[in-house]
């Protein structure tokens, strides 16, 4: 007898298990997120610490090794920080721009509010997930726009934004 893992989300996403690889930053690159996808899961590309020109590489090359859906990964928590430097917003709008562009299957947000990309994503069909830092934050991603929540943690612990992680 063997376990079935396909759920709704499997059938929503295109996949065959609800298995997710990490998308982080340049250590998430095109074989592994490949490797995932080609497996059944979803691979999800880094964009942390990826230039928005390396990043339209990378989306190309996971293309070259798979038909199979993917994500990209993008923290958007400069987006609304009046500390972080102007360039670092708008490399972080730059990447979901691209992300959207390319028509990816899935794009992951990550400490930030999402509603100003979720509509533009859905316009061009990309699918949005918000990833959480804690169970608590993970009932409001839909409320935002959001298709889906993925709560990550750092060492298998609940990690909100304020913390140290």
């Amino acid at each position: 007898m063997s376990l079935a893992l396909r759920t709704p989300l499997c059938g929503e996403l295109g996949i065959e298990y609800p298995i997710f690889s990490v998308g982080f930053g340049v250590s998430a690159g095109p074989e592994l997120v490949a490797a995932v996808s080609n497996a059944g899961g979803c691979g999800v590309l880094g964009g942390i610490g990826v230039p928005t020109e390396e990043l339209q590489r990378r989306i190309a090359r996971v293309r070259e090794l798979s038909d199979r859906p993917f994500g990209v990964n993008v923290i958007i928590a400069d987006v609304e920080d009046p500390q972080a430097p102007d360039e670092d917003r708008a490399e972080v709008r730059e990447q979901i721009a691209l992300a959207v562009e390319a028509r990816v299957p899935l794009l992951v947000l990550f400490w930030g509010p999402p509603a100003e990309f979720v509509e533009g994503a859905h316009r061009n069909g990309v699918k949005v997930f918000i990833q959480v830092g804690s169970l608590a934050e993970a009932g409001r991603p839909r409320a935002r726009g959001g298709g889906g929540a993925r709560v990550g943690s750092r060492d298998g612990f609940s990690c909100p934004k304020s913390s140290a992680c």
